[in-house]
């Protein structure tokens, strides 16, 4: 048995291995009783091992293309489990179709019993970006992390809370990397992986994090190099830094109120009038209330320079600068 095909067809069978060892042609896939199926000479056989095969996924019954776009495929999963059909009544419609042509091409098998719940999550995580039901509508929505890197808007200081209690600030340097890898088009036979990697700041980042090279390697269902090569400098540019990690409350707008987490942020800081400047914030969670019109952020903050530090004036005008002191995430002050 290939595949259960009781909603799709088999795309292509690309090769089928004996012991890890091409069979040479490629047999005909068959099908019977929902069933995808081969049969294969037993000339072509040698020894007791393992027989397996490369499989193109699914393929749509309409346009007879592969699916490999995650939309598509959960998509389908809502459709099939649920009766819900792909229009405005279901989803947000501008919001998937501004993802669609970004999201990052995959191959999944699903070979173990799962909750949908637990099949979307593992979609997403290669997928470039993540799956939503919208609290005010109850819509589908897909958000991407948007890795053309650009801030979708700019938070003042005037937004920010007087009474914020949630704002704090600490560092994430166990995240901190040099070099992002992305594993892709997985080989099930063995467990392996071809690896897309971003190595164009090694030195740079070195010497920024006072640290030898640190790689980090994600393995995904990514299914080709462009997308890979995305993803790693995507992971670069998040975790290639003194991750410098806040909280913000800030009072609902008609443009803040559509902000998603993994989308980036300016943020402007002001100090006893004098203006810092605005720096780019990535954001990991955003926590709507409406109740009270606000906006909980959290998010890693660019640093300032290359130091590695950054500075702030107090209420008594004293400048302090922030400095790592260990691996903990904590850090000291120290007047200047």
């Amino acid at each position: 048995m290939l595949a259960d095909t009781t909603y799709f067809d088999i795309h292509e069978l690309v090769a089928v291995y004996n012991n890890g060892v091409s069979i040479g042609a490629v047999p005909t896939v068959l099908y019977l009783d929902n069933v995808a199926y081969i049969e294969i000479l037993k000339s072509a056989i040698s020894g007791n091992g393992d027989i397996t095969a490369t499989i193109d996924g699914y393929e749509d019954p309409d346009t007879f293309e592969l699916i490999e776009n995650p939309l598509d495929i959960i998509r389908n999963k809502l459709y099939l489990i649920y009766g819900h059909e792909y229009n405005s009544v279901y989803y947000n419609t501008t919001a998937w179709e501004m993802a669609y042509p970004l999201a990052y091409k995959i191959g999944i098998p699903f070979d173990e019993k799962q909750e949908l719940k637990e099949q979307i999550e593992t979609i997403c995580s290669s997928s470039g970006g993540f799956f939503e039901i919208e609290k005010t509508t109850d819509l589908y929505s897909f958000i991407m992390i948007n890795d053309d890197l650009s801030t979708q808007l700019t938070i003042y200081e005037k937004q920010f809370c007087p009474s914020d209690d949630t704002n704090s600030i600490d560092y994430d340097v166990r995240k901190m990397i040099t070099i992002g890898a992305v594993g892709y088009s997985k080989r099930f036979d063995n467990n392996s992986y071809s690896v897309a990697t971003d190595d164009s700041r090694s030195a740079e980042l070195s010497s920024l994090l006072n640290s030898e090279s640190i790689l980090k390697q994600i393995d995904t269902h990514i299914s080709n190099s462009l997308d890979a090569e995305r993803a790693a400098i995507l992971l670069l540019d998040l975790y290639g830094k003194k991750l410098r990690k806040i909280s913000k409350r800030i009072f609902i707008d008609a443009a803040n109120r559509l902000l998603r987490a993994g989308q980036y942020v300016g943020i402007e800081f002001n100090r006893n009038g004098f203006n810092m400047g605005t720096r780019r914030g990535f954001l990991l969670k955003v926590n709507k209330n409406y109740d009270s019109m606000m906006l909980d952020l959290e998010m890693y903050l660019d640093e300032v320079d290359e130091s590695g530090y950054f500075t702030y004036t107090d209420d008594d005008d004293t400048v302090y600068d922030a400095e790592i002191t260990d691996d903990t995430g904590t850090y000291d002050y120290y007047v200047i």
